[in-house]
């Protein structure tokens, strides 16, 4: 677990919100003079920490961190959206930037479904296939 601890650029928007993810890495990051660090771990493997993350240059435009699942934050994904829209002149629009991204996950494994024969699958891989209940 994180927080956004650097409210600069991509970051302008989401200063504050909580950050859920993994971490897979080797190594320290050595940040330049003009960078800081745009995140800071507050729980790693259930223990509190309170370490920085990853880097974000001094204009905000490039950032970079250990935490995998990054964007599946929403309150993080919307404020980068939302600083990136603002950037180009543009607005975000009505529809919520919440909506979940299992609708497209659902879509994508009807897509898959719908175009390969399960069962022949599930016999090559040695498992029983079985339709999910919500169709």
């Amino acid at each position: 677990r994180a927080e956004v601890v650097t409210g600069i650029g991509l970051l302008a928007d989401a200063s504050d919100a909580p950050v859920y993810g993994y971490e897979i890495h080797m190594g320290r990051t050595t940040r330049t003079n003009d960078a800081a660090a745009p995140l800071r771990v507050t729980i790693r493997s259930s223990q509190v920490v309170l370490d920085e993350d990853g880097a974000i240059n001094a204009e905000g435009t490039v950032l970079g961190t250990y935490l995998h699942g990054f964007f599946h934050n929403e309150a993080l994904r919307n404020g980068i959206l939302t600083y990136l829209a603002r950037r180009k002149g543009l607005s975000l629009g009505p529809k919520s930037l919440g909506d979940d991204a299992t609708d497209e996950y659902n879509k994508l494994a009807h897509l898959v479904r719908s175009h390969l024969d399960m069962e022949m699958i599930g016999r090559l891989v040695g498992v029983t296939t079985r339709e999910p209940a919500h169709g």
